[in-house]
């Protein structure tokens, strides 16, 4: 691989294409360099609320515009994916009043070099829905109701575990692996 970083990013901006089309009222925001998801049904998830960026010029040059299609929407929280090594962007984002919310991570792996281990008896779900995303991410953080990511995408009743998944090209990414809390114990992510 050998744009590990350039792969992140074309990951993080697919997904937040996805998000921006999943509920009633979200949107794609996109300029030049720069792609937000804006999600209202959840306006105080920033993690579903982000941005992706090609380089902090960019996102210096798109930022007033982010800010007022995200106060539009109602959306109150918001993330930028920055990588740690990218200090002018960090550094922009801090002049503006952002502040450190977390260390979600966006990784690569060269999947020529990859050895898929034995799956065993892991069942994949590959027909799952934004309802049963949302719902799983909120019993694995905590969240439910009108405050939970759920709030998005619905609600349907089940226990399942679900990949969240897209192929492009010759890579294909994951983005989110989520285990409901019973089912943590049963070394799923050892398969």
């Amino acid at each position: 691989m050998t744009d590990p970083a350039g792969a992140q990013r074309r990951g993080l901006r697919d997904s937040l294409r996805w998000l921006g089309g999943a509920s009633p009222g979200a949107a794609v925001w996109e300029a030049p360099g720069v792609t937000a998801a804006i999600v209202p049904a959840v306006p105080e998830r920033s993690i579903i609320n982000s941005v992706v960026y090609d380089d902090a010029g960019a996102l210096d040059a798109a930022y007033d515009g982010l800010v007022d299609a995200y106060a539009a929407a109602g959306v109150v929280a918001w993330d930028v994916w920055t990588p740690a090594f990218d200090s002018d962007a960090l550094e922009l984002l801090r002049a503006r009043g952002h502040t450190f919310d977390g260390e979600p991570a966006a990784m690569t792996l060269d999947l020529a070099r990859f050895e898929s281990p034995v799956l065993g008896d892991l069942d994949w779900d590959g027909e799952a829905t934004f309802d049963e995303l949302g719902r799983i991410n909120d019993l694995g953080y905590g969240h439910g109701g009108a405050d939970g990511i759920a709030a998005a995408f619905g609600g349907v009743q089940t226990d399942a575990v679900w990949w969240w998944k897209f192929h492009q090209a010759a890579t294909c990414a994951f983005y989110v692996l989520l285990l409901i809390p019973t089912w943590q114990a049963r070394n799923l992510l050892g398969n």
